[in-house]
């Protein structure tokens, strides 16, 4: 088996972060750094990964979880990441070898200064993604990921199914305390009832679907203790009409 192969199949990631983790020095064989990803691995070798890649903020592991879950693959795509904040969907995007990544936050982005000096990275501070377009960006990109809070998803998707054409998709982190309204919040900000978070997601569901994001996929978010449960949810675009 390739060694890419083999560490994606352990340890859960893409082939395409296994790639860059061997690429980066990451990955030893058998005693000695590994150096190449189609470096093959048999029954009895001993693989360690040095270190695992680490992310600008918990959002990375978020993304990360969602690329894993869908078997997605960002390699070589043009992607635009809005609610870029600390930078944990872009920093995922590119150890998961995404082309160029146009990070795109209605505030400041706080992203580290690696990934703002990274010359895949357009930082689009102070951007109002209701009204983002193509224009924005100079062309389409191949793939859209919301990570949004304070305003519904239902007011992004329009200007996210935008950005892509036909074929391309769409990851949204559903934040169901941003979808109900202020009584089905604890006075933690929690949504404690079921019902609630499953009408959050087929708020966001619908809103999907009337600009032609078309469910591919869903998962649970990872969460941490005493917050809320998010979800991740990847959309596909279609024609509404031939």
């Amino acid at each position: 088996m390739r060694l890419d192969a083999y560490l994606s199949s352990v340890h859960g990631i893409t082939r395409a972060k296994a790639k860059q983790m061997i690429e980066r020095g990451m990955v030893s064989l058998n005693g000695k750094t590994a150096e190449k990803p189609a470096a093959s691995v048999d029954d009895g070798d001993d693989v360690v990964i040095e270190k695992f890649p680490e992310y600008a903020s918990f959002g990375g592991e978020k993304l990360a979880k969602a690329l894993r879950d869908f078997n997605f693959s960002v390699e070589n795509m043009v992607c635009a990441d809005i609610g870029a904040s600390n930078g944990g969907f872009t920093s995922c995007l590119l150890m998961n070898g995404a082309a160029k990544v146009y990070a795109v936050d209605v505030g400041e982005c706080a992203l580290p200064e690696k990934l703002k000096t990274d010359p895949r990275v357009k930082v689009m501070d102070k951007t109002n993604a209701r009204f983002l377009t193509t224009d924005n960006l100079g062309g389409q990109c191949d793939f859209v990921c919301i990570d949004v809070s304070f305003i519904s998803l239902e007011l992004i998707l329009p200007a996210a199914a935008g950005l892509i054409g036909e074929g391309g998709h769409v990851i949204a982190l559903i934040k169901p305390q941003f979808e109900v309204g202020k009584k089905a919040l604890s006075k933690r900000g929690i949504v404690v009832n079921a019902r609630e978070r499953e009408r959050a997601v087929d708020k966001i569901r619908g809103a999907a679907a009337a600009c032609g994001l078309l469910e591919e996929n869903f998962t649970v978010a990872p969460v941490r203790e005493n917050k809320n449960i998010e979800y991740l949810i990847l959309f596909t675009k279609k024609l509404l009409y031939k």
